[in-house]
C-alpha cells in the first residue's frame, strides 16, 4: 500500500529525516591525478576536476563545500594514494580548517590503498569543508605519492 507522511517527513535510523523528494541538492569533484602529496605533511587536496554540482555547494576556486543555512548534508571523501610500498595514511574532512571528521588507516604493499571519510553537516552558510590527506612512508623514503581517483562529494538529506 502507500505509505503517506502528512507532517514531519521521514526519519531514518541515522536520525536523518527527509522532508521532499523535490529535485535532488548534490556535488561530485575530483582531485588532480597529477597531485603530489609530500611525505609527512598535511596537505589540502586540489579538487579541480568538478563533475556536478546541482547546487553551486561546491567553491572551485577555493577547493570547498559551503553548505547552505538550514540545510543537512552527507558529506563523504575517498582518497586513492598511489605508492607502492608501506604507508599509512589519514584523511580529514575539515571544517573550517580545523579536523572535523577523521580516518586513518595502513595498508602494506597495497599499490592503491583507498582512505574514506564521511559525516553529516548542517549548514549556516558560512562553513566551509575541504579535503585534506596526511601520508606517512618509511622517513628515510621521504617521498611523496600521487592521487588516484580521489573524490569529495556530498548530497543533501
Amino acid at each position: 500500500g502507500t505509505i503517506e507522511s502528512t507532517t514531519g517527513g521521514i526519519k531514518f535510523p541515522d536520525g536523518t529525516t527527509q522532508i521532499s523528494t523535490a529535485a535532488s541538492k548534490f556535488f561530485t569533484v575530483y582531485a588532480d591525478a597529477a597531485q603530489n602529496i609530500a611525505y609527512n605533511t598535511m596537505t589540502l587536496v586540489n579538487m579541480n576536476t568538478e563533475t556536478a554540482d546541482a547546487s553551486n555547494v561546491f567553491d572551485s576556486v577555493n577547493k570547498r563545500a559551503v553548505i547552505p543555512n538550514g540545510e543537512t548534508w552527507r558529506l563523504e571523501a575517498t582518497v586513492n594514494i598511489a605508492l607502492a610500498d608501506t604507508i599509512y595514511g589519514i584523511v580529514q574532512i575539515r571544517k573550517n580548517g580545523v579536523g572535523w571528521r577523521v580516518w586513518g588507516a595502513s595498508e602494506s604493499g597495497v599499490y592503491e590503498p583507498s582512505l574514506s571519510v564521511s559525516g553529516i553537516a548542517v549548514g549556516n552558510g558560512t562553513d566551509y569543508y575541504d579535503v585534506y590527506i596526511y601520508h606517512l612512508k618509511d622517513p628515510s623514503a621521504n617521498t611523496t605519492a600521487g592521487l588516484l581517483y580521489t573524490r569529495f562529494e556530498g548530497y543533501k538529506i
